[in-house]
């Protein structure tokens, strides 16, 4: 995968996660629960659709605050992060996003109500 340093997984998701949320130019909330065992692919995966949809949420919705959540959902890694931008994002989320998660036999869903911000869920 072009730009991304696959040593910088080394020390875990979530040092990957805190420099997303480092380099934001708007708050980001990180919270990161227990997380289950996971290979290298479904690990970036994870860290792509969070540095994805932030990165959406900055160039797009004009958003004051972005929260991020990941957690273990069973064996699978579960992530969410929410926006308060203006909302009226496509709701079956960038393609190359959503067939990556379907590739390791994930799930992503995006709500987004125009005025009212937008979640992208994935199970990985």
């Amino acid at each position: 995968i072009e730009g991304i340093a696959f040593g910088a997984f080394d020390s875990g998701l979530g040092p990957a996660l805190e420099a997303v949320r480092a380099a934001s130019p708007v708050p980001v909330g990180l919270v990161i629960g227990d997380l289950p065992p996971a290979d290298e692919t479904r690990t970036v995966t994870a860290y792509l659709v969070v540095s994805e949809a932030v990165a959406n949420a900055l160039k797009h919705a004009q958003a004051g605050r972005i929260d991020v959540e990941v957690a273990a959902s069973g064996d699978r890694i579960a992530v969410e992060v929410r926006d308060d931008g203006v909302g009226g994002a496509p709701v079956d989320g960038p393609a190359s996003l959503r067939d990556r998660v379907a590739s390791v036999g994930g799930r992503l869903s995006v709500e987004s109500v125009a005025g009212r911000g937008t979640t992208v869920r994935a199970v990985i």
